[in-house]
C-alpha cells in the first residue's frame, strides 16, 4: 500500500515539475484547466497527510515494545525501594540455622536411643547370666564365660611376684589387652595341639612363654 502511494506521489511530483503554460496562452473559456490545477494541489496535500499518517503509525509500532519495557521497569523500580535486603539475608540465615538445629536435635535423639538400646542389651545379658547361674547351681562344673575372654587373675598374680602392686596392675592390664587383641587374629595362638590321637602334644608359643611364663599360659588353657 505504501509503495503504491509513494509511486503515485512521485508521479504527482513529476507532473508538478512540468512547465506551466503562459497565462496569456490559456483561453479565457478554459475553466477546466484551472479546476484541474486546484485538484492537483489538493491531491498533493492529501498525499502528504497520508504519508505523514503512515509514518506516525510505523513510529507507534516501533515504540510499543519500548513502552512495554518502560512500564516493566517502572514497576520494578517502584518495588525495589520496598525491599529490605538485610531482612532477606537474615531470613535465609535463619532457615539455615533451623536446619542445623534440626540435625543436631536428630543426632542427639539417635544418641539417646542408642544408649537406651545398649542399656537394654546389657540388662538382658545380665538377666540371662543370672538365669543360667540359677539353673546350673554352685555345684555345677559348667561356668559362664565370654567366648575368647582371658582370665585376668593369672596375669596379676604373675606380675605381683616381681613388681609392686601398682606396677603389677599396669603390666598385667597391658599384657592382657595385647593378648585379648591377638586372640582376634586367626593365625595367632599361645599354644596349639598336635596329633589326632592320644597322647596329644601341646606346643606352647615360645614368645608367650618368655613374656609371661606358664601361669599366664594356663589362663588361656582353662
Amino acid at each position: 500500500m505504501k509503495k503504491v502511494i509513494l509511486l503515485y506521489h512521485i508521479d504527482l511530483i513529476e507532473m508538478s515539475q512540468l512547465p506551466v503554460p503562459d497565462a496569456s496562452q490559456i483561453p479565457e473559456n478554459n475553466v477546466r484547466a484551472d479546476s484541474l490545477q486546484k485538484a492537483y494541489i489538493e491531491q498533493l496535500g492529501a498525499t502528504a497527510n497520508l504519508l505523514r499518517l503512515i509514518e506516525e503509525q510505523q513510529v507507534c509500532r516501533l515504540l510499543m515494545p519500548l513502552n512495554g519495557m518502560v512500564s516493566v521497569f517502572e514497576h520494578v523500580f517502584a518495588y525495589l525501594p520496598g525491599l529490605n535486603f538485610q531482612k532477606l539475608e537474615e531470613s535465609s540465615n535463619k532457615n539455615i540455622g533451623d536446619e542445623i538445629d534440626n540435625l543436631v536435635s536428630l543426632n542427639q535423639t539417635l544418641i539417646v536411643k542408642q544408649r537406651q538400646s545398649n542399656d537394654e542389651l546389657e540388662e538382658a545379658r545380665k538377666a540371662l547370666i543370672e538365669g543360667l547361674a540359677d539353673v546350673l547351681g554352685d555345684e555345677s562344673d559348667t561356668v559362664i564365660k565370654r567366648m575368647g575372654e582371658i582370665d585376668e587373675k593369672p596375669f596379676l598374680e604373675t606380675f605381683k611376684r616381681s613388681y609392686s602392686i601398682e606396677q603389677a596392675l599396669v603390666k598385667a592390664s597391658k599384657l592382657l589387652s595385647t593378648w585379648q587383641e591377638n586372640l582376634k587374629k586367626p593365625n595367632w595362638h599361645p599354644f596349639k595341639v598336635t596329633g589326632a590321637a592320644a597322647p596329644t602334644c601341646i606346643q606352647v608359643n615360645e614368645a608367650c612363654h618368655r613374656e609371661a611364663g606358664h601361669r599366664i599360659r594356663g589362663s588361656e588353657l582353662k
